[in-house]
């Protein structure tokens, strides 16, 4: 990994609170044309801003463990504080420090997917300029980004199998001895085919047990029929059940394969759908509705709707009593009956105990959902989040939960916990100031009181409020207690 020089933006805290289910009851972005979820449903997820990012669209994020690096690629030109220098359309946010790095001189075309494959960060789109050939795929050498081969045209997606690097995207290679249409695969140095092709766009992979499972917008994989969804186990190739429509996104989840994109029946327009064994059939899991401003669309544009990206997140808040949690983010209004669960617009979680829930409304699609040191970074075009400002990257953290005494082991804790309102208290890490700055809010997103605290007294704010469970936030260090009045 290389990277030329590290742009010193201080991150501002919690800039840009986003309150998630948010008692508002309409978006206001995005012209106002669908409301918002109703008041009084509780604010399971709280996503926050990062200040001085890239100034457009995020495609994609790659985390890296190794480095703690959050590198994003996308449509984005330079970043939001006015630098343009090296930064074009792939960034990196140091996790630590939460500052921004350019990565490389930037690249010249925009992002769709990012990479590490053999500790080399690979970057999927369609460029010029490096040196000298345009392609698909380019590496991040020590000596900037280089071109991976030649690809005639973008890529999507990217993924390692069985020790080689795999592209998809709407290539057609055609060249006698090196023919690849639509998928390709990158070893010894060079392109070459899989064995098949495809006759239209790859838009997804993943790895599902020993198979390789690939989807897209195709009909046909060689000249046999492979509707939108093919498995490859690096020798042999086959077709599996349509799931219904194009497939846009992919992911494994306890063990069951899942489809996203415009996926569509008689009846309805799905964008979830699942496969619990290899030759078995898909089943339905999530019915959106995709629109526009008088809550229709037309067939015409149904293609560019639906589902963008599936993640399985491992470490959920602890609401949700499953610890495994996929999210889909995309281009589509969710919108169940209120018996069912939460509504959300361009993004939705399906939890194996309490099913499917609406879990934030973006004004513009979700592109990336990812887990990284312990946050979920959602992604997008979007310039709001759950009814607040904010520029197409935020994260939501973990709630301090459970019971709490002055003797818990964390620097920081709030205690008793749970307690009858009188006598909270906050212990704070060395060093930490003797007020600090608190939000009380009710589990509808409601700020119920917010200034000084001064942490050697008990909160005076929480002794008149009643039983129930209630948030405590602490914006300028990042911190969120879940506090139980009992």
């Amino acid at each position: 990994m290389y990277r030329i020089q590290t742009k010193k933006m201080p991150f501002l805290g919690f800039l840009g609170l986003l309150i998630g289910f948010w008692g508002q009851s309409r978006l206001q972005a995005g012209g106002g044309d669908m409301q918002g979820p109703e008041t009084g449903v509780p604010a399971y997820s709280l996503f926050y801003s990062i200040p001085d990012g890239p100034n457009g669209s995020i495609y994609s994020l790659h985390y890296d463990s190794s480095s703690n690096m959050l590198y994003a690629g996308g449509s984005f030109t330079s970043f939001l504080s006015g630098t343009t220098q090296g930064d074009g359309h792939v960034a990196a946010l140091n996790l630590t420090t939460m500052e921004w790095e350019e990565v490389g001189e930037g690249l010249t075309g925009d992002v769709y997917d990012l990479i590490m494959f053999q500790d080399t960060l690979y970057a999927a789109g369609y460029f010029e300029g490096l040196t000298g050939i345009p392609t698909g795929v380019a590496k991040l050498t020590p000596n900037g980004w280089k071109a991976v081969g030649y690809l005639n045209d973008t890529v999507f997606v990217l993924q390692e199998f069985q020790g080689a690097l795999y592209a998809g995207g709407n290539f057609v290679h055609n060249v006698p001895g090196f023919a690849f249409m639509h998928l390709a695969k990158w070893q010894q140095n060079q392109w070459s085919s899989p064995g098949f092709a495809f006759n239209d766009r790859v838009r997804a992979m993943t790895v599902w047990g020993q198979h390789l499972v690939i989807g897209g917008d195709f009909s046909h994989a060689g000249i046999a029929e492979a509707k939108h969804i093919f498995i490859w186990d690096g020798q042999y190739g086959t077709a599996i059940d349509d799931p219904g429509g194009p497939v846009h996104a992919l992911a494994v989840h306890q063990n069951n394969l899942w489809a996203g994109g415009p996926i569509v029946s008689a009846t309805d327009t799905f964008g979830l759908a699942l496969l619990d064994t290899l030759y078995g059939s898909w089943e339905n899991k999530l019915s959106i509705n995709t629109f526009n401003h008088n809550g229709t669309l037309p067939a015409s544009t149904l293609h560019s709707m639906g589902i963008k990206t599936l993640s399985v997140i491992t470490n959920e808040h602890p609401d949700f009593q499953s610890q495994h949690v996929l999210y889909a983010g995309g281009n589509f209004l969710y919108e169940p009956s209120p018996q069912v669960g939460r509504r959300g617009k361009n993004a939705a979680r399906m939890d194996m105990v309490q099913g499917m829930h609406g879990d934030t409304w973006a004004d513009s699609t979700i592109f990336e959902v990812i887990e990284a040191d312990g946050k979920i970074f959602l992604a997008g075009a979007f310039t709001q989040l759950n009814g607040v400002s904010t520029q197409f990257l935020a994260y939501s953290m973990q709630e301090v939960t459970g019971l709490e005494t002055a003797d818990s082991n964390d620097p920081w804790v709030l205690f008793p916990n749970p307690s009858q309102g009188k006598g909270l208290y906050l212990k704070t890490p060395e060093g930490i100031e003797a007020s600090v700055q608190v939000r009380l809010l009710d589990l509808s997103g409601r700020v119920l009181w917010e200034g000084l605290w001064n942490h050697s007294t008990p909160l005076k704010a929480a002794e008149a409020l009643e039983k129930g469970i209630y948030l405590i936030q602490l914006p300028n260090h990042g911190q969120q207690f879940k506090w139980i009045n009992n």
